[in-house]
């Protein structure tokens, strides 16, 4: 990682280096994922909103092999959550690298999302899309055998959400989406205090 901006020259500090070094390093990695996820969402304005539901960072629950995580079932980020004509999907964006832990935290998210979907028939279809890039599209597996996870080549991205043809949203079932996830159906009771054997959840307003 550069660490050109390490010693900003002229300032008093109060603490050594290595109290931030870690956390700043892991800091920087969160602001690069969220820039490139960012020009994700900007080539996903190219999807008709009549057509898909896109939802960004929603932590889908993901059963982690026991070597890559201790503590399991964890909640994993998923940059992007599609749903289309052609099928449900994944996706996460990169400029050239990524890891076996992503693939496992994308087909472990995909498979918990699939089996949320009652009656959905299909696979939910996860991705790494690879920005600027004209890559042959290709799956890829973990070692204990987790995928497939395809990397997919960002300038061919909405060619290959057409490409399958699984069961999918009807435009109806997309407005049913946008309607039933809009925010504006929440709605939280004030509290006071703290009752006694209360009701802790929110409300969500009928249609």
């Amino acid at each position: 990682m550069d660490a050109s901006h390490e010693h900003p020259a002229g300032l008093a500090r109060r603490n050594p280096d290595v109290t931030f070094r870690e956390l700043c390093n892991r800091l920087a990695w969160h602001g690069h994922t969220r820039e490139v996820n960012d020009e994700l969402a900007v080539a996903l304005q190219a999807l008709d909103p009549r057509h898909w539901h896109i939802e960004r960072d929603f932590p889908i629950e993901a059963q982690m092999p026991r070597q890559i995580e201790r503590r399991f079932p964890i909640e994993v980020p998923i940059p992007f959550m599609l749903f289309g004509p052609t099928g449900i999907f994944l996706l996460q964006a990169s400029r050239g690298y990524w890891t076996t832990r992503d693939i496992v935290e994308m087909c472990q998210a995909a498979d918990t999302l699939v089996r949320a979907l009652i009656g959905y028939p299909d696979p939910v279809r996860c991705g790494i899309v690879m920005l600027e890039e004209t890559i042959e599209h290709r799956q890829h597996f973990s070692n204990d055998g987790a995928g497939p996870c395809w990397i997919v080549a960002g300038e061919l991205l909405v060619h290959w959400l057409y490409a399958f043809r699984d069961r999918g949203l009807a435009e109806g079932d997309t407005a049913f989406v946008h309607a039933w996830a809009s925010a504006s159906r929440v709605r939280e009771p004030r509290r006071l205090f703290e009752p006694v054997g209360g009701d802790d959840a929110c409300h969500l307003e009928p249609e």
